[in-house]
């Protein structure tokens, strides 16, 4: 498996589980009123922000590697790379609130939003992350196929 893909992969994996996992703690911490803990799950927040924007640009590159396989349909491809375009945008945006969190997080109502938008995000990155999956698999099957 070439490195561009693999990255893609490594970098995947790192905001799959950092995201969610950061949305989850948010909320715990928000529960318990920890405001330390609260800074650093914003901040946790930001960094995964950074993980996707890095997927998303390694996946350009792992997406041209597979792009010759014959069982990986294009519109698999095209589906993830739709979502995983949509997906970017939203974790900038969440990135930058999160950041912006840091210093309005008392407001009851932004504080509500970021983390009701941080729980969607977050769930859409699980949805965007199985249709990365199903190109995976593809090719997987693809040559255990030709290859034995």
């Amino acid at each position: 498996m070439p490195n561009d893909l693999k990255l893609h992969i490594l970098l995947s994996l790192v905001q799959i589980s950092f995201l969610p996992a950061s949305v989850l703690f948010l909320i715990v911490a928000e529960i318990k009123k920890n405001n330390q803990m609260i800074q650093i799950f914003l901040i946790s927040i930001f960094i995964s922000g950074l993980a996707t924007v890095a997927s998303y640009y390694t996946g350009l590159s792992a997406e041209i590697l597979i792009d010759g396989f014959p069982a990986i349909q294009n519109e698999i491809i095209d589906n993830h790379k739709f979502h995983s375009e949509v997906l970017t945008i939203l974790v900038i945006v969440l990135s930058f609130l999160s950041l912006i969190g840091l210093k309005f997080y008392s407001n009851k109502m932004f504080k509500l939003g970021l983390i009701v938008l941080a729980f969607c995000i977050a769930s859409y990155s699980i949805f965007n992350s199985l249709q990365g999956l199903n190109v995976r698999h593809t090719e997987t099957r693809n040559i255990k196929q030709n290859f034995g």
